[in-house]
């Protein structure tokens, strides 16, 4: 009875044991796993990053071509109100200078 009795502890021990390796490899390959999905989570991640990045760089060139377009524009537009306020000034000394010949003669 000793005997089976012993053979019975060594038979649970052995199964305890081959449990826990059980439960120790489940374990690691779970880890493992997870490591592999946050790996291709991250992978991901890194790459609709680069994406972004790639389209914020194209709409900042784009973005600094048309404020110098409108720049350049707007000194168009600046130098041409230029032009007519002197042509406007011109208009008006002539204007002047014709009222004040008008009144003379008459």
């Amino acid at each position: 009875a000793t005997e089976r009795c012993n053979q019975i502890m060594l038979s649970t021990e052995t199964e305890k044991r081959e449990l826990q390796l059980e439960a120790k490899e489940q374990m690691h390959q779970e880890h493992t796993k997870s490591a592999e999905e946050l790996k291709r989570a991250l992978n991901e991640k890194e790459t609709e990053i680069e994406k972004l990045k790639e389209t914020y760089c194209k709409n900042k060139e784009g973005s600094a071509t048309k404020i110098e377009e409108l720049e350049r524009r707007q000194d168009l537009l600046l130098k041409g109100k230029s032009a007519a306020e002197n042509e406007n000034d011109k208009l008006n000394n002539t204007m002047s200078l014709r009222d004040e010949t008008i009144k003379a003669l008459t």
